[in-house]
């Protein structure tokens, strides 16, 4: 090896490894500390270990023989080079990505304007929040707590409050929260008999369209009587019978259970692994008493703001595609996305889910004939069943076979009505997979009301 080539790798080499660790340590620090002022530390927390570790290795390399040196150098560039090389290739696939949002996104804005005269509404949440006059809070589904090894687990949103709802349709959609958390005005929990009892995912919620457009406000004024809406974003089996536990009220005529096919069996994949939803279906005793834990429940709910707040604004930063390179942002973005989902089953076979399903439903039907409720049972299409003709489901017709076994009442969107509408895609937002539009959701909403009455 010739002078200069020593030098290199005796000397250069193993204070640049020391630098970049430092500098490394240092920036992590002004990001967790300084920016996010220690609200997102938990998210830095595996940069700091790196920088450490990098920090600790640069010391270790100064002892080492020219040999390994040499030998650490070569590793250390070659994966550099490779990171960079993935890199590559995925900031190339998402700008082919990105051009195709784009084409959708230019088809919405013409089409949107062409029906209302209105521009699309292309802002983030995050921007609405900064643009609004008003006091707005952002939509916490008891979702995002599945992973979490809180004591207390949320059931429902935050209390009286202005809450964004999504963007599907063109525009921002909001609703006020009762005083639990869900979709209702506040004297529903007042009367002293519920003509219906809402349960079920983000269709049940209404996502992304405004009142009256939403299922639950629909059934009030389409029966005059008193309706309660229990459902949420993402809920699946799991926490619907566990918010129909905690926040039941008295005398409740029917139970209005909704099933989406589209992934209701896969949240309940994720459900399950959480001890406490587990323990809701384990017990039929049991209770979190929610009701009494407000200020339990409102710290979790600050917390969680607080981070998202911070994660939205930085992401907001995130312009400059030279410097989102530089920081190898899509290789970090994949590394989170296959650290957070390492170990979750990819495969689509869902027996034992749709098994543990009908054990839920079966609990359902119980509760419900000891409350002298009648329980409707609600099948929610998948949008692909109208885009896509190879699409099948082999535990539909399980799932029917069972609910007529056991004498429960079926209400199937699929086979009663969107199957027989004339152009089932104009039950969604601009004929796009999401969930129903205005027109949807009325009609929906109608023929429920009739096939119970």
């Amino acid at each position: 090896m010739n002078k200069n080539s020593s030098i290199i790798i005796n000397l250069i080499f193993p204070f640049l490894v020391l630098f970049f660790s430092i500098l490394l340590l240092s920036y992590v620090f002004y990001k967790s500390e300084i920016i996010s002022e220690g609200v997102l530390r938990e998210y830095y927390k595996t940069y700091y270990i790196i920088g450490i570790f990098s920090f600790l290795f640069s010391i270790f390399i100064f002892l080492l023989n020219e040999n390994i040196k040499k030998n650490i150098f070569l590793l250390i560039f070659g994966t550099i080079i490779s990171f960079y090389i993935l890199e590559t290739i995925l900031s190339l696939n998402q700008i082919f990505y990105v051009k195709n949002i784009e084409k959708i996104r230019e088809l919405k804005k013409k089409i949107y304007f062409e029906n209302t005269g209105n521009e699309y509404d292309y802002r983030t949440e995050y921007q609405v929040f900064l643009d609004s006059d008003e006091r707005l809070e952002m939509l916490i589904q008891p979702e995002y707590f599945w992973n979490t090894e809180d004591d207390v687990f949320p059931l429902s949103g935050k209390p009286n409050s202005k809450i964004i709802i999504g963007n599907e349709n063109g525009y921002y959609a909001y609703f006020f929260s009762d005083k639990y958390g869900f979709r209702n005005p506040n004297n529903v929990w007042e009367k002293n008999k519920t003509k219906y009892l809402l349960l079920g995912d983000s269709f049940v919620h209404g996502f992304a369209v405004n009142k009256p457009d939403d299922i639950s406000y629909q059934l009030r004024e389409l029966s005059k009587e008193n309706v309660i809406n229990l459902g949420f974003g993402s809920n699946g089996p799991l926490t619907s019978y566990a918010t129909l536990k905690e926040f039941f009220p008295n005398n409740v005529e029917n139970i209005l259970w909704f099933f989406y096919e589209g992934n209701d069996l896969l949240d309940l994949n994720l459900e399950k692994e959480n001890k406490i939803l587990l323990e809701y279906f384990k017990d039929d005793f049991y209770s979190q008493n929610l009701i009494l834990k407000e200020k339990e429940i409102k710290k979790i709910f600050k917390n969680y703001t607080d981070k998202q707040l911070k994660i939205r604004g930085n992401n907001e930063k995130r312009q400059n595609r030279f410097i989102k390179y530089i920081m190898l942002w899509n290789l970090r973005s994949k590394a989170h996305y296959l650290a957070a989902n390492f170990g979750v089953k990819g495969d689509l076979n869902l027996d034992n889910s749709f098994n543990l399903y009908l054990d839920i439903i079966n609990k359902v039907n119980n509760f419900s004939k000891q409350n002298n409720s009648k329980l409707y049972f609600i099948f929610i299409p998948a949008f692909e069943r109208y885009s896509n003709k190879e699409f099948s489901n082999k535990y539909y017709f399980k799932l029917i076979e069972y609910l007529k076994k056991n004498k429960i009442e079926l209400i199937d969107l699929h086979f009663d009505l969107i199957s027989k509408h004339q152009d089932p895609l104009e039950l969604y937002p601009f004929r796009m997979s999401g969930h129903f539009n205005e027109y949807g959701y009325k009609k929906i909403s109608k023929f429920i009301y009739s096939s119970i009455n």
